[in-house]
C-alpha cells in the first residue's frame, strides 16, 4: 500500500466535544464511558503513583501569538518521557485483560490483539529518544495516526495535561470502537465511533469530508457502501472482550 507523503497530508477534524481549556484545534473529547472509561481511569491512577514531570500550559493566555525563537527550541526534551510511560501503562492495562494478547515484534513496536469479535489489532509505536513520541496504528502497522506530541518545540507546548489527554484519547478511540479505516492510493480516512465520534481525512485530493463520514457511518452499521475504485475498507469493533474488566492484580 502506498503511504500518503507527509508533505501532502492535511488533517480535517470533526468533533462533537467542547474545545475550551486545551490545545486550539484539538477539542477535548467526552463520552468515554463503561469499560473504556474504567480502563482509562485505571491508567490515570497508576500514572499518578509515578514520580514524573508535570508542567502547566505555558501558552494558556497567548494563542496565537508566539516568540519566533520558540519554534526552534525544546527547553526540556527529557520531560517528554511521560509519553512513553503513559503508553506503557495503557499497553500493560490492555494486555492484562482476558482475551487480549501482546507481542513485541521490534524494539519500540507492540502489537495488541483481542479475542473480541471483529476487533482489529492495535499497533503501538514508541520512540523513546528525547523527546519521546507515540504513534498508534490500527489494522496494519503502516496505518498510523499522527505522532503525540506532533511537535515538541516550545511553541507547540500546551502542558503535560494536554499531552496526556491526547494519548488517552488515542487509545480510547481504538479500544472503544467501532473503527473504520479507508485506504486509497492517494488518501486515507480514519473514523472513530468511541466517545463523541470523530473523523480524520488526509492526503491528496480526498473526497468531500461529509461524504467520507457518511461512508464510514454506513460501514460501521454493517451496510453496503459503493466506495471509489481502489479503496480498501477495514472495519473494527470494540477491542474489549465481552465482560472484560481489569483484574485486581493489574492495578
Amino acid at each position: 500500500m502506498d503511504r500518503v507523503p507527509e508533505s501532502e497530508e492535511q488533517q480535517l477534524l470533526c468533533h462533537g466535544a467542547d474545545s475550551t481549556g486545551g490545545r486550539p484545534g484539538r477539542p477535548r473529547r467526552s463520552g468515554y464511558r463503561g469499560r473504556v472509561g474504567e480502563v482509562r481511569e485505571r491508567v490515570a491512577a497508576r500514572y499518578a503513583e509515578l514520580d514524573l514531570p508535570a508542567w502547566a500550559n505555558p501558552h494558556a493566555d497567548e494563542w496565537p501569538t508566539r516568540d519566533e525563537s520558540e519554534y526552534s527550541r525544546v527547553t526540556d526534551p527529557q520531560r517528554y518521557r511521560i509519553v512513553a510511560e503513559r503508553a506503557r501503562l495503557w499497553v500493560e492495562a490492555l494486555a492484562g485483560l482476558p482475551g487480549v494478547g501482546r507481542t513485541d515484534p521490534a524494539a519500540g513496536h507492540t502489537v495488541l490483539t483481542s479475542a473480541a469479535p471483529g476487533a482489529l489489532p492495535i499497533h503501538v509505536f514508541v520512540d523513546e529518544d528525547p523527546p519521546a513520541a507515540l504513534r498508534l496504528g490500527v489494522g496494519r502497522p503502516e496505518i498510523v495516526d499522527d505522532p503525540v506530541p506532533d511537535c515538541a518545540c516550545d511553541a507547540c507546548d500546551f502542558g503535560s495535561v494536554d499531552l496526556l489527554e491526547a494519548i488517552d484519547d488515542g487509545f480510547a478511540d481504538l479500544v472503544g470502537g467501532p473503527v473504520v479505516v479507508l485506504t486509497h492510493r492517494r488518501w486515507q480516512a480514519r473514523w472513530f465511533g468511541a466517545g463523541d465520534g470523530h473523523l480524520r481525512v488526509g492526503g491528496a485530493s480526498p473526497p468531500e469530508f461529509w461524504t467520507v463520514q457518511a461512508w464510514c457511518e454506513r460501514l460501521a452499521a454493517g451496510r453496503e457502501v459503493a466506495l471509489p475504485g481502489g479503496t480498501e475498507a477495514q472495519i473494527g469493533r470494540t477491542f474489549l472482550p465481552g465482560g472484560a474488566v481489569l483484574p485486581d492484580g493489574t492495578g
